[in-house]
Protein backbone atom coordinates (compact mmCIF):
# COMPACT_ATOMS: atom_id res chain seq x y z
CA UNK A 1 0.00 0.00 0.00
CA UNK A 2 1.47 3.42 -0.96
CA UNK A 3 1.89 6.36 1.68
CA UNK A 4 0.64 9.35 0.92
CA UNK A 5 2.59 11.88 2.04
CA UNK A 6 1.72 15.96 2.98
CA UNK A 7 3.26 18.70 0.48
CA UNK A 8 4.92 21.02 2.82
CA UNK A 9 5.69 24.39 1.41
CA UNK A 10 8.44 26.64 2.79
CA UNK A 11 8.64 29.98 2.49
CA UNK A 12 11.26 32.89 3.43
CA UNK A 13 9.95 35.70 5.52
CA UNK A 14 10.38 38.18 2.57
CA UNK A 15 7.25 36.26 0.81
CA UNK A 16 5.69 35.71 4.36
CA UNK A 17 5.84 39.72 4.66
CA UNK A 18 3.77 39.81 1.41
CA UNK A 19 1.15 37.83 2.59
CA UNK A 20 -2.02 39.00 3.82
CA UNK A 21 -2.36 38.65 7.48
CA UNK A 22 -5.43 35.98 6.62
CA UNK A 23 -3.00 33.95 4.27
CA UNK A 24 -0.08 34.23 7.52
CA UNK A 25 -2.42 33.02 9.57
CA UNK A 26 -2.36 29.72 7.74
CA UNK A 27 1.43 29.72 8.10
CA UNK A 28 3.51 28.85 11.06
CA UNK A 29 6.89 29.56 12.47
CA UNK A 30 9.65 27.11 11.72
CA UNK A 31 13.18 28.14 12.38
CA UNK A 32 15.34 31.02 11.97
CA UNK A 33 18.95 30.76 9.92
CA UNK A 34 21.36 32.97 11.09
CA UNK A 35 24.77 33.08 12.17
CA UNK A 36 25.81 30.51 9.09
CA UNK A 37 29.17 31.00 9.42
CA UNK A 38 29.29 29.71 12.94
CA UNK A 39 28.07 26.29 10.85
CA UNK A 40 30.29 26.21 7.41
CA UNK A 41 34.09 27.56 7.28
CA UNK A 42 37.21 27.46 9.41
CA UNK A 43 36.46 27.13 12.95
CA UNK A 44 39.37 26.88 15.90
CA UNK A 45 38.53 24.16 18.33
CA UNK A 46 39.44 24.51 22.22
CA UNK A 47 43.06 23.99 21.61
CA UNK A 48 43.30 26.67 19.12
CA UNK A 49 43.63 23.95 16.06
CA UNK A 50 41.32 25.18 13.07
CA UNK A 51 38.68 22.54 12.01
CA UNK A 52 37.26 23.01 8.52
CA UNK A 53 33.32 22.91 9.14
CA UNK A 54 30.54 22.30 6.72
CA UNK A 55 27.03 22.12 7.03
CA UNK A 56 25.34 19.14 6.38
CA UNK A 57 21.66 20.73 5.94
CA UNK A 58 18.63 19.79 7.43
CA UNK A 59 14.67 18.42 6.35
CA UNK A 60 14.78 21.90 4.17
CA UNK A 61 18.00 22.83 2.88
CA UNK A 62 20.18 20.48 1.20
CA UNK A 63 23.84 22.28 2.42
CA UNK A 64 24.92 25.94 3.01
CA UNK A 65 24.70 27.17 -0.87
CA UNK A 66 21.29 26.00 -1.04
CA UNK A 67 20.47 28.27 2.11
CA UNK A 68 22.23 30.95 0.54
CA UNK A 69 20.39 30.67 -2.57
CA UNK A 70 17.16 30.90 -0.80
CA UNK A 71 17.79 34.05 0.86
CA UNK A 72 19.07 35.38 -2.10
CA UNK A 73 22.79 36.21 0.40
CA UNK A 74 26.10 34.76 0.03
CA UNK A 75 27.96 36.64 2.97
CA UNK A 76 27.19 34.06 5.39
CA UNK A 77 27.99 36.77 8.26
CA UNK A 78 25.07 38.95 7.47
CA UNK A 79 22.48 35.76 6.34
CA UNK A 80 19.17 35.82 8.30
CA UNK A 81 16.10 34.72 7.52
CA UNK A 82 12.80 33.21 9.39
CA UNK A 83 11.52 30.53 7.67
CA UNK A 84 7.36 29.86 7.56
CA UNK A 85 5.64 26.36 6.14
CA UNK A 86 2.38 24.88 5.60
CA UNK A 87 1.13 21.94 5.23
CA UNK A 88 -1.14 21.40 2.08
CA UNK A 89 -3.16 18.17 1.66
CA UNK A 90 -3.25 19.47 -2.32
CA UNK A 91 -1.02 21.64 -3.59
CA UNK A 92 -2.58 23.46 -7.03
CA UNK A 93 -0.99 24.82 -9.93
CA UNK A 94 -2.99 27.53 -8.91
CA UNK A 95 -0.75 27.50 -5.54
CA UNK A 96 2.12 26.92 -7.24
CA UNK A 97 1.85 30.39 -9.47
CA UNK A 98 0.59 32.08 -6.91
CA UNK A 99 4.10 31.54 -4.51
CA UNK A 100 6.04 31.57 -7.44
CA UNK A 101 5.16 35.22 -8.70
CA UNK A 102 5.91 36.56 -5.31
CA UNK A 103 9.53 34.77 -4.80
CA UNK A 104 9.91 36.88 -8.33
CA UNK A 105 10.09 40.37 -6.34
CA UNK A 106 12.68 39.23 -3.56
CA UNK A 107 15.80 38.65 -3.42
CA UNK A 108 16.46 34.28 -3.57
CA UNK A 109 14.37 31.60 -4.40
CA UNK A 110 12.80 32.02 -0.97
CA UNK A 111 10.01 28.65 -1.75
CA UNK A 112 10.93 25.11 -0.99
CA UNK A 113 8.37 22.31 -1.53
CA UNK A 114 8.90 19.25 0.36
CA UNK A 115 7.02 15.91 0.92
CA UNK A 116 6.49 14.48 4.63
Amino acid sequence: MATIKDEVLYIGSDVYNHLSKEVQKEFEWFRRYSKMYELDGTQFDENGEEVDMEWEGDEVFDDIEDIQDFCGEEDLAVLSMDVYKKIFDVFTGEDEEFFEDLTKQISGNQMRMKYE
